[in-house]
């Protein structure tokens, strides 16, 4: 037999093995194994979702290059430790700790009753919420739509308030005292139509303060990168400020601007008539809606219009992400947030937060422990005094008010020490600025 027959008897042979293998698993039961996704609080599940750096370029840059990460840092991770001499006292931890899970975006809080948006909602609102839930965002059409919101507006506008209310999750601290907010804070809302990535930005105002210059860049930084800008305003209060974020809006102008009326609660019809009347005739913004960011008024129809608003693309963020902000970003902040609602006059304006120490909780331990070390800067010796307190009573005041709110947010145990140090004129000068995470172009 030749060499060419025997090849041709063996594929012969070959084929028949085959035919037969396939014959008997046709008869066999069939079985599959999937892998398992990962739970909610498995080891590598975060506590809060934070992956910039793996997410799809936006305009040749990566998202987190838009909002002041560089080389590998994150808004409040460039806090130096100061060598000097400290004061202060320690909250301890007296709490049982609860189970640590992944933090998700909550759907928008609604209020039962009308809405009292001021623009009627459209025929396309039912298609868009008839869109499959599991699905990723995507419109009527299943083309996905994703961008950035900038949220500008004068000081005490309520720009916190409406960003935590629509991510169910206190990611910026709000205070009744204006320019509480001193950087821009990243928050994302996905839903089923689309994923909204806010930006909280300070209060537009005018000031010489170095401070307060470097806020107003944070917010003109946002309108420069941002796909939709959202214009709030307090319908309650406007000043000097408003005129001035109105200007800023429209010298940046390059993308919709939608104006949405805040605290409209506490407005009458006739009032949030005039008002609307009066923004379309100055700054004529796309769309004009009245919201409340507290009792939810109207945020479901202002979600629609930002959504519909945002150009056509995939989702940025995965679906369970909430803020790009590190946990020691989060705890400065929130010890910050202590020192503004339980300190008066100048004292709230003078101080920034440090983290010198960020132990995270060892989840196997019986009473998991996040162990945290906080410095609290000042600019004079008898602010310091004032922080501290007589016996240190002002300083454990707003350890445990930080304490409380800390373990809240973290769902464990937290133990907390915090210290007061004089950095003299620190909002005037450039470089403690860049060391705290105020400075817009570092």
């Amino acid at each position: 037999m030749t060499i060419s027959e025997q090849l041709d008897k063996a594929e012969d042979f070959a084929a028949e093995k085959l035919s037969e293998t396939a014959s008997r698993r046709a008869d066999e039961p069939s079985s599959s194994v999937e892998e398992a996704p990962l739970t909610a609080g498995s080891e590598e599940s975060p506590v809060v979702s934070s992956d910039v750096e793996k997410m799809p370029a936006l305009n040749g840059e990566l998202p987190g290059e838009l909002h002041g990460e560089r080389n590998g840092e994150r808004p409040g991770e460039r806090n130096g430790e100061l060598n000097s001499e400290r004061y202060g006292d320690e909250a301890t931890a007296d709490k049982t700790p609860a189970s640590v899970e992944e933090r998700k975006v909550l759907d928008s809080p609604e209020k039962s009753g009308a809405d009292s948006s001021v623009e009627p909602e459209s025929s396309s609102d039912s298609s868009a919420e008839s869109a499959d839930s599991s699905s990723s965002p995507s419109d009527a059409k299943g083309e996905s739509r994703a961008g950035f919101v900038a949220i500008i507006g004068a000081p005490n506008a309520g720009k916190s308030s409406l960003l935590n209310r629509y991510l169910g999750q206190k990611v910026a601290i709000v205070a009744r005292k204006p320019q509480t907010t001193r950087r821009r804070i990243l928050g994302v809302l996905t839903e089923p139509e689309g994923q909204i990535i806010f930006w909280d930005t300070p209060g537009v105002h005018d000031s010489t303060k170095k401070l307060n210059k470097e806020m107003v860049a944070w917010a003109e930084a946002a309108l420069a990168d941002c796909d939709v800008c959202l214009w709030l305003v307090d319908g309650q209060s406007r000043g000097p400020a408003h005129e001035t974020a109105m200007a800023l809006i429209q010298k940046n102008r390059r993308q919709p601007v939608i104006a949405a009326i805040n605290k409209t609660d506490l407005m009458s019809e006739a009032d949030l008539k005039e008002l609307s009347a009066e923004i379309e005739a100055k700054a004529r913004p796309d769309a004009i809606v009245g919201v409340s960011a507290l009792s939810g008024i109207g945020l479901s129809e202002l979600k629609k219009i930002l959504i519909r608003s945002l150009p056509l693309h995939p989702p940025l963020f995965d679906e369970d992400a909430l803020t790009d902000q590190s946990l020691r970003a989060i705890a400065a902040e929130y010890v910050r947030e202590a020192v503004i609602e339980l300190t008066r006059q100048e004292m709230p304006y003078s101080a920034a937060v440090t983290i010198d120490e960020y132990v995270e909780p060892d989840l196997t331990a019986k009473k998991p422990v996040c162990r945290i070390s906080a410095t609290i800067h000042v600019e004079k010796d008898s602010q310091k005094l004032v922080m501290i307190g007589h016996k240190g009573s002002m300083l454990k005041r707003i350890g445990t008010k930080a304490r409380l709110n800390l373990e809240s947010f973290l769902e464990v145990a937290v133990f907390l020490s915090l210290f007061v140090r004089v950095t003299r004129n620190w909002s005037d000068n450039p470089k403690a600025l860049e060391e705290f995470g105020y400075r817009a172009d570092s």
